[in-house]
């Protein structure tokens, strides 16, 4: 359990999961509320394949659910567009993605190894470089791959020699090896003390992967995986910028920090990282934070939406629908509502057909273009943007 949650913890995309694990438009309706009202959910991931699930109806309970998507995805052939005059624009909330960190697949497979450490490891010679060091390592990494089990066996020796020259990489690579139990016998404990020396000498895998050790014992170690994670991010590590902010966003010891989440997404979402974008977006369009500004809000609803998020692209979609702190714009509000609802977002589907109600015949016929033209460019060799579609 704890190999995946490492696993889990140090994926930077995965993709969007439906009902009560996919993104639901519940946390605006709490921001919306009390002037405290985030519900957050405690940092959980399980060890089921990486392969998303088909999409299914959007929980419309009070939780909060991951989305995962962060390439634009095909439109199906067609989606219902017929126009029902009875039906009123949606007013369903955004979305935020929620703050459970993100499966991740397993290490690339290696062949068998001893099943336990060597008793004796020979140990670099002393007066050895570090350029020698990292070489020797870099070595033993491409014998692992030898169809020769001595040469295997040699390679995990020179790799824990190397470890124990003080090589942060070897020392990193070694405690996967344990966590993992990749060639060795699984040993947490091995694990814990080869990734702890490799993140002391700053090593950022390491202290972000030493931060989700410390997040899998319970909530005592939670403010030196902050630590961790904020040692990691300073190092462009934009996972861990995103999961200091999940962090955060819960709190420690029972006392969320809303406003230091959003300082967290926002220096993961300056680096691309597109679910601490729609996170940030929700913060900003709602002062979970304590700062409303839905102009900013917009803006990193786009950059995820441009991204493939399909709850951004809701988000962004609605907004323009009812002209919710952007300009009214029904023909835009259609195209990026349509590229939620061929995603699978049953929300998105049914915006669409309040939508297609209150638009014109020549605004239907644009959003349509739109829409039509952006699944031809999805298809070409350099798709065009959703923001400056043909």
């Amino acid at each position: 359990m704890l190999a995946s949650m490492i696993q889990c913890f140090s994926m930077l995309s995965c993709k969007p999961t439906p009902g009560p694990e996919r993104p639901v438009k519940s946390l605006s309706r709490r921001l919306a509320g009390a002037a405290c009202g985030l519900l957050l959910l405690a940092v959980s991931c399980s060890d089921k394949s990486d392969s998303p699930p088909k999409p299914t109806s959007r929980n419309t309970s009070n939780s909060l659910s991951l989305a995962t998507s962060t390439n634009p995805v095909p439109p199906p052939a067609s989606i219902p567009i017929a126009p029902d005059p009875n039906v009123a624009v949606t007013t369903a909330p955004p979305t935020i993605v929620e703050v459970t960190p993100p499966k991740a697949a397993a290490p690339p497979p290696v062949a068998a190894l001893p099943t336990d450490p060597p008793a004796a490891v020979s140990t670099l010679p002393p007066a050895l470089g570090i350029a020698d060091r990292e070489a020797a390592f870099l070595r033993a990494m491409r014998m692992l791959k030898s169809a020769s089990a001595t040469e295997r066996s040699n390679a995990l020796q020179q790799i824990q020699a190397s470890a124990e020259a003080g090589l942060p990489a070897a020392q990193h690579n070694l405690g996967v090896f344990y966590l993992h139990g990749t060639g060795v016998a699984s040993n947490q404990a091995a694990a814990t003390r080869w990734l702890r020396q490799s993140a002391e000498q700053g090593f950022a895998e390491a202290q972000f992967k030493l931060s989700a050790l410390l997040v899998s014992q319970g909530e005592a170690p939670l403010e030196e995986a902050a630590g961790w994670l904020e040692k990691a991010s300073a190092q462009g590590h934009a996972e861990a910028a995103y999961q200091l902010g999940v962090i955060r966003l819960r709190g420690i010891r029972n006392q969320p920090d809303p406003a230091g989440a959003a300082r967290a997404f926002r220096v993961a979402a300056d680096r691309g990282h597109v679910k601490s974008q729609v996170n940030l977006g929700v913060l900003l369009f709602h002062g979970g934070a304590g700062e409303t500004n839905r102009n900013e809000a917009l803006t990193w609803y786009r950059r995820a939406a441009d991204q493939g998020h399909p709850g951004a692209r809701f988000n962004l979609g609605t907004a323009l629908a009812k002209g919710d702190g952007i300009d009214q714009d029904l023909v835009s509000a259609y195209f990026w509502l349509s590229l939620a609802a061929q995603q699978g977002d049953q929300d998105a589907e049914a915006a669409v057909k309040e939508t297609v109600a209150t638009m014109t015949p020549a605004q239907l016929a644009e959003g349509v273009r739109r829409v039509s033209a952006y699944r031809r460019s999805t298809r070409a060799e350099a798709p065009s943007s959703p923001s400056n579609p043909p």
